[in-house]
């Protein structure tokens, strides 16, 4: 590349396309902007109600300082319109879903008989999210969680961390025990036997404990389905998962459509 001198150099301007709202060939006010009727843009679904212009810079609500988000001009046939439009968007956030639940209580079912067949024999992940408990698992590798907030919720969730205080104390018990107490002039072979004996006693005690209650919350969860009937609600599980995901992405993709729009300038 030569050395930059003032014999070579050469200043551009650039041309900036300026777009604004005019009304009868004047542009709009902020005033008249307000008097537009708000409607959403954005379906549940996903789907456009109408074709987008661009956005306005400006907060008729006073809402500057809440959630980012745009207030979009948009036409429905031969109406002119405006939307706040949300950003960014959660499209891995979690949600209640009915045929999730289903599945899910009949899968636990199955788990806590010993004869379960999704998610490798085990049981989601189970977490608190805000106030409500969320269940994390992946339908059709799509990430997916499902709300457990309702009263008849309780005894899947009950079910689970019953099965999982079993399982641990199962794994706890099974391991060796090793006496804390090294060999020494102060501490006899009885003593240190009986140590070990009361801890493989009390372990013993707290898996016992843990069967009995996971035995009662079996038996409140009810007899356990076929695995025919589970095969069935996964599916219509798993078809809802790709109907949401779809749904998820549609919006997402909207939401880039808007991110893309033009500024329209408006008078003051």
């Amino acid at each position: 590349m030569p050395q930059l001198t003032t014999q070579n150099a050469v200043i551009t301007t650039a041309t900036i396309e300026v777009k604004t709202l005019t009304l009868g060939g004047k542009q709009v006010t902020q005033s008249v902007f307000r008097q537009l009727r708000e409607e959403p843009l954005i379906n549940h679904d996903g789907t456009l109600n109408g074709t987008p212009w661009g956005f306005v810079n400006y907060h008729p609500d006073k809402c500057a300082d809440g959630e980012p988000h745009r207030h979009v001009v948009w036409q429905r046939d031969g109406e002119l319109l405006r939307a706040t439009v949300s950003q960014p968007y959660d499209c891995r956030g979690a949600y209640w879903s009915a045929a999730g639940q289903e599945f899910l209580e009949a899968h636990a079912r199955e788990v806590v008989a010993g004869r379960g067949r999704y998610f490798g024999g085990k049981l989601p992940e189970l977490v608190r999210e805000d106030d409500a408990v969320v269940v994390r698992h992946r339908v059709d590798g799509f990430p997916f969680s499902v709300i457990l907030d309702a009263p008849e919720d309780i005894r899947v969730r009950d079910a689970w961390r019953a099965y999982l205080s079993w399982r641990t104390a199962v794994e706890e018990e099974e391991k060796p025990v090793h006496n804390p107490y090294p060999v020494s002039p102060g501490v006899s072979e009885e003593q240190r036997a009986q140590v070990v004996q009361k801890w493989t006693a009390d372990r013993a005690e707290r898996t016992r404990k843990a069967r009995e209650r996971l035995d009662e919350v079996v038996e409140a969860l009810g007899p356990v389905p076929s695995p025919e009937e589970v095969d069935a609600l996964y599916q219509e599980h798993l078809d809802e998962a790709k109907d949401e995901a779809a749904r998820r992405q549609r919006v997402a993709d909207a939401l880039t459509a808007v991110k893309a729009l033009p500024q329209l300038f408006i008078a003051v």
